[in-house]
């Protein structure tokens, strides 16, 4: 649902990807990413815009776009 959002909104300018952090070869792909965010307290799910956590603990639709729009300005 988000990534037809995101196709409607955005075109080709952005792309959603979903990684499930359980699996052993997303926890090796975004090892430090996931670090930081256990050195934070920061709750799953997470939210990276341009490889950063820009959220965690909630995904909301419009919330990621709100980041996205404020990267392509």
């Amino acid at each position: 649902m988000v990534q037809v959002f995101f196709s409607r909104v955005y075109g080709d300018k952005a792309a959603v990807r979903y990684y499930d952090a359980a699996q052993p070869e997303v926890q090796e792909q975004f090892k430090a990413t996931l670090q930081a965010a256990s050195d934070r307290y920061l709750p799953h799910p997470l939210v990276l815009v341009d490889d950063e956590i820009v959220a965690a603990g909630h995904v909301d639709a419009y919330g990621i776009a709100a980041y996205v729009s404020q990267q392509l300005s």
